[in-house]
């Protein structure tokens, strides 16, 4: 089977659109939304979006959405390359458990791409949380979600400790940090999906906190799965991206 994952949720969706309107128990419409476009090594580019629309009463919401999705994986070191796009559309439902961490169930369809005519239901967890102490800021990213279309469930955690070198009256900031990122799969057939990866990196977020820049250097070591042939199973992995919600 083809690679259907082969970045990541957390590398690809900073936030997964994680700052929505704080909970109310008063009904309201809301739109969030997610975009972002990256390039690296290993994996070559991507592009997604995402839009929903819906209702939301205090920790549930409903809502209908539109993803889109484009992976290039021409030109890497990777046993299969291709061109994968994809756009889908459908419904779906979330429970907050927190005011950046929810439990997701969503259906809909392929309407555009490889995977047209297929249907697209994913369910499972994402959740972000910040520490920030004068120029220190910590965070964690996390994921784990069943995909129906590649009949597989993954698991994406990320965690950065980094230092702000500047920072203005719009929350626009400039940092470095590490990062330390894992990913793995309950089949563990791709090599891509089951790694772990380390290094340095910097960004530059703007936009009122809505847009981040970032380049990262990483190591990476494939710890079961196969399409990753270099020495031991390591590899380096330099990445580039830009990604903002609404």
């Amino acid at each position: 089977m083809r690679l259907r994952r082969i970045v990541g949720t957390g590398a690809c969706a900073l936030l997964v659109s994680l700052a929505v309107a704080q909970q109310s128990e008063k009904l309201h419409f809301y739109v969030d939304g997610y975009a972002d476009a990256g390039w690296a090594k290993l994996t070559g580019s991507w592009t997604s979006q995402i839009i929903r629309l819906g209702l939301r009463q205090g920790p549930f919401d409903v809502f209908v959405y539109a993803r889109n999705e484009d992976y290039d994986t021409e030109g890497t070191a990777l046993p299969y390359q291709y061109i994968d796009r994809g756009l889908s559309v459908g419904v779906g439902a979330r429970f907050w458990l927190g005011p950046d961490i929810y439990a997701l169930v969503s259906n809909g369809q392929w309407i555009a791409g490889a995977n047209q005519g297929d249907q697209d239901f994913r369910a499972g967890f994402a959740g972000y949380k910040d520490w920030q102490e004068n120029d220190s800021l910590v965070d964690v990213y996390g994921d784990l979600f069943y995909i129906g279309f590649a009949e597989d469930t993954y698991l994406d955690l990320r965690v950065r400790d980094g230092r702000i070198l500047n920072i203005d009256a719009n929350k626009n900031r400039t940092w470095i940090y590490t990062i330390l990122q894992g990913y793995a799969s309950a089949s563990g057939a791709n090599a891509t999906d089951n790694r772990i990866e380390a290094g340095i990196g910097a960004g530059y977020v703007f936009g009122k906190g809505h847009l981040t820049l970032n380049a990262e250097l990483r190591e990476g070591y494939s710890f079961r799965g196969t399409g990753i042939t270099g020495p031991d199973r390591t590899y380096f992995n330099p990445i580039v991206y830009i990604a903002g919600n609404l």
